[in-house]
C-alpha cells in the first residue's frame, strides 16, 4: 500500500521529497521508500529532527538555566549563529 498522504501533504506544502529527505537527514531513497510504502518513517528520523530544529534553539537555554548552569557554555557549539536584523 502506497502511503499517498506523504506525497498530498508534500504537495500541500509546496515541497519536495528533496526537501524532506534533507530535512530529516535521511537518504532520498528512504523517502521514495516511504512514498512506495515500503518502510515507514523511523521515531528517531523524527526526534532527532524536532531535537535539532525546535528543542534545542528554543528550549535548550532555559532547561540548563534551571538544571544545569554549567553547561550553557557548551550550547555555542550546539546552536546555529544568531542571525542579525538588517
Amino acid at each position: 500500500m502506497k502511503d499517498h498522504w506523504l506525497s498530498n501533504r508534500l504537495k500541500e506544502l509546496g515541497k519536495k521529497s528533496r526537501g524532506l529527505a534533507q530535512h530529516l537527514g535521511v537518504a532520498d531513497s528512504r523517502i521514495t521508500e516511504i512514498k512506495k510504502g515500503l518502510r515507514e518513517i523511523q521515531t528517531d528520523e523524527l526526534v532527532r529532527e524536532h531535537f535539532e530544529t525546535v528543542w534545542l534553539p528554543q528550549k535548550a537555554r532555559q532547561y540548563f538555566t534551571e538544571r544545569d548552569p554549567k553547561a550553557l557554555a557548551y550550547l555555542p557549539k550546539l546552536l546555529p549563529a544568531p542571525t542579525r536584523a538588517a
